[in-house]
């Protein structure tokens, strides 16, 4: 009997019809494709990798002014001391998209598959990064404001993010001789 009420429970449960978010992606890309849609692609060395809060991601005087603007909001204001993002310190080794990048730069992921995390890049990894201005990661905090702070990017779970292979870098490099 308890066998059939689980049962029973379960059949209604995934009759529902939730719309829940969670990242789907496709097979990423084509290279030209995913060429002509990042901000930046960099081959680089990740040195670190912490978890950040909301906030610390934002633009100070942004998140400043969110957070008064939250104040009473019991949803929405812990949001911002929530350590959902990961920061990945990132040692730039080739630029193939991209101008005046520093030697280290700040890419921010979110912190699950789930939210489209590119949580495969790992510290001491050697990757080809495709990477961003701009993210969907606060929406939920505050829909419509752009609010990630300067001179950082980010990157996805379903971008064109891999281990440095030398077949993609010259395919890279042709793209940007091709495209100058």
């Amino acid at each position: 009997m308890k066998h059939l009420l689980s049962l029973l429970f379960l059949v209604y449960f995934n009759s529902l019809n939730f719309n829940l978010k969670a990242c789907n992606c496709a097979d990423p890309l084509p290279i030209e494709e995913s060429y002509e849609k990042a901000e930046i692609i960099i081959r680089a060395k990740i040195i670190s990798s912490e978890y950040v809060s909301n906030a610390d991601a934002m633009d100070p005087a942004k998140a400043r002014e969110l957070r008064k603007k939250l104040q009473g909001d019991k949803i929405r204001l812990p949001q911002l001391d929530t350590k959902f993002i990961i920061e990945l310190k990132v040692l730039v080794k080739s630029v193939y998209k991209g101008e005046d990048l520093i030697d280290t730069l700040s890419i921010y992921t979110t912190r699950t598959p789930a939210s489209c995390g590119a949580t495969s890049l790992k510290p001491g990894g050697d990757y080809l990064i495709y990477a961003y201005i701009e993210t969907g990661a606060y929406e939920f905090i505050s829909p419509g404001n752009r609010l990630e702070k300067a001179g950082t990017f980010w990157t996805f779970k379903c971008t064109r993010n891999k281990a440095f292979s030398e077949e993609e870098a010259m395919a890279l490099r042709a793209l940007k001789h091709e495209l100058k």
